[in-house]
């Protein structure tokens, strides 16, 4: 298993939401696939900055690009096809996502995640992990991972949305523990997304609080 080095880890962690060289940078979401217990196979992450526009950094994809069967590793990558979704460059599986951040109370769903595991893979089970990242304001992030779409044949009953906490007390937790799937056909394993929300300012927040009491208010009058 390719394990990741936690000097890696490391250096995606000095990734936070901060303002360099002119460039806002917004929280990543790091996460790490592999069996559980038995250490990290691979990573996917997502990153936010007002220097990307929405597509999706080709330098980051190899195509084609060959993944091999192991009995101990769990394979994780975005799927991006050309012409899709602001994708310009070749059809590929990609490690990384890269993102424009959103405006105040706009949110970026990150789809076409697959997770899946090799036929010889060994283990019943496979695991998610949540890398925890440094974030100095972390009130103004919501991010949440869905399971869209489970395989054919897999018995699972959930959860299918976990939320990915901003401020972390340890390097990297837990989220999730699946069944198994063993295929050569990874566009037919599990579907995730990613929904990153920048959430409005608290004074947009009163505001909007403000017009739903008043709105209250004129419907009761006009009842009376």
């Amino acid at each position: 298993m390719r394990h990741i080095a936690v000097a890696v880890l490391c250096a995606n962690l000095l990734i936070s939401t901060a303002v360099a060289d002119g460039v806002q940078l917004g929280p990543p979401v790091i996460l790490l696939w592999g069996p559980g217990g038995q250490g990290y196979g691979e990573q996917t992450s997502v990153y936010e900055s007002t220097a990307y526009t929405l597509g999706y950094d080709g330098e980051r994809c190899t195509a084609p690009w060959g993944w091999s069967d192991s009995y101990n590793t769990v394979w994780a990558r975005f799927w991006r096809e050309a012409g899709v979704d602001g994708w310009n460059a070749v059809t590929a599986w990609c490690s990384d996502q890269y993102l424009p951040i959103p405006a105040r109370g706009a949110s970026i769903i990150v789809g076409g995640t697959y997770a899946w595991q090799g036929l010889s893979y060994r283990y019943g089970t496979f695991s998610i992990y949540y890398a925890a990242a440094a974030v100095s304001s972390p009130g103004e992030w919501r991010r949440t991972l869905r399971l869209v779409s489970v395989p054919s044949g897999v018995t699972y009953s959930g959860p299918y949305e976990w939320d990915l906490p901003l401020a972390a007390t340890k390097l990297t937790y837990q989220l999730a523990s699946l069944p198994a799937y063993k295929t050569d056909d990874p566009l037919t394993s599990y579907r995730f997304e990613i929904e990153i929300l920048h959430v409005p300012e608290p004074s947009s927040l009163a505001a909007v609080l403000a017009g739903l009491v008043g709105f209250g208010a004129m419907l009761r009058r006009r009842r009376r």
